[in-house]
């Protein structure tokens, strides 16, 4: 809110001659991340600067292209909602007050970056980009000298809280049905989904491998030597054929029973979507099993359902570990770099402070993890206890 504007507090929902109990409301100003006089010396943060938010700060992410070097979160830092992103060497979220100091509210005090709270998820888009450079350490935890957590990292370290609740959306599905059309002379792959998932046009799916080696999963025995390896060169493909997929359409009449129905760009697998399957075992009247894979001796009858499932893999808050290269409209990262992100929440041996936590909830985590180096993988609880 700016200085000098006045804000309305309304409650929707309410009947005529019904009364709400409020026992405490906070109405907090946030400093704007674009306007200089937000900072210390006066100036928005280049990529270049090492940059704090010192505890009593409250700034509002409310831009995009937002730059950092090193960022250190003792403050907060609250993502308001819209299009937001910020591209960060890192981002340490830590709690620099006494473990006894709370606020109005009975709540913790400083050192924590916000994207939506439960019951009230981020609206918009927020990308936050790590980009640090590789310096070539290879250190555990905080407390590991000299290196640290390196580079390239979220941490949230002796009490830092860390929110990102983005918008709940229906996270998987079953397939029910491919179909490929031509349209002027181009074809078109189209699939139908069990559930109105209503996923949107340009979002990323993934489609569940459904291959079975004949003869081989099914009745018995070993998968043919190497068939996990190198699709297409051991008895037939691998068995591996989930595929990530874009959407491209949303049929806004659905299929022909009111399923769900997207056109698709990079299918090349086939996937069953035939319906469940009833099976039946009946008992041998001498009472052993007609299968030998069956251990009842009793008629029994089970639902087989080998549908392919269908996820959703886009989020409206994503966390990157490497900086996209845009190609014709398309982000892509370089395959052959093992140098990502890294998200590690750690009390760094202040077991006294409040529990440093991470909160996240229909989050997108990409191109995260550092090969070789120990103790930077994607997401690590660092020496937490029960915390």
């Amino acid at each position: 809110l700016p200085v000098g504007k006045k804000a309305t507090l309304r409650f929707e929902g309410l009947e005529a001659g019904e009364t709400v109990l409020i026992d405490n409301v906070v109405l907090e100003q946030l400093s704007s991340w674009a306007d200089a006089d937000s900072w210390s010396p006066s100036g928005v943060p280049v990529e270049t600067d090492t940059v704090l938010i010192p505890h009593g700060s409250l700034i509002g992410l409310d831009t995009v292209g937002a730059l950092a070097g090193p960022l250190t979160v003792q403050g907060e830092l609250v993502v308001t909602n819209g299009t937001r992103d910020l591209t960060a060497a890192s981002v340490m979220v830590v709690r620099n007050v006494p473990s006894d100091a709370t606020g109005t509210l009975g709540l913790e005090l400083g050192g924590r970056l916000e994207a939506g709270i439960p019951g009230s998820t981020f609206e918009g888009e927020f990308d936050l980009i790590l980009n640090g450079v590789d310096d070539g350490t290879a250190g555990v935890g905080l407390n590991d000298v000299p290196t640290g957590p390196g580079t390239r990292f979220l941490v949230a370290a002796k009490g830092g809280h860390i929110l990102l609740h983005g918008e709940s959306r229906s996270p998987w599905t079953k397939l029910t049905g491919v179909e490929t059309v031509e349209v002027d002379g181009e074809e078109e792959t189209w699939i139908t989904v069990e559930s109105d998932a209503q996923w949107r046009t340009g979002e990323s799916i993934v489609v569940a491998g459904t291959y079975i080696q004949d003869g081989k999963a099914h009745g018995g025995g070993d998968f043919p030597a190497g068939c996990f390896e190198d699709p297409g060169t051991v008895d037939g493909p691998a068995v591996d054929q989930s595929e990530i997929l874009r959407i491209e359409e949303v049929d806004p009449f659905g299929g022909p029973n009111g399923e769900t129905r997207y056109q698709v760009q990079g299918l090349t697998h086939e996937h069953t979507h035939a319906p469940p399957v009833l099976y039946r075992n009946y008992a041998d009247p001498a009472g052993a099993p007609m299968h030998p894979r069956i251990a009842t001796s009793v008629d029994a009858e089970w639902v087989v359902d080998q549908r392919a499932e269908v996820g959703l893999l886009s989020r409206n808050i994503r966390v990157l570990g490497q900086v996209p290269t845009i190609v014709n409209g398309e982000e892509e990262f370089d395959p052959t770099d093992t140098f990502g992100g890294h998200v590690m929440v750690t009390q760094n041996g202040d077991y006294a402070a409040a529990a440093s936590k991470l909160l996240a909830q229909d989050v997108e985590f990409e191109r995260l993890g550092q090969q070789g180096r120990i103790g930077r993988y994607p997401l690590h609880w660092h020496m937490m206890l029960d915390r």
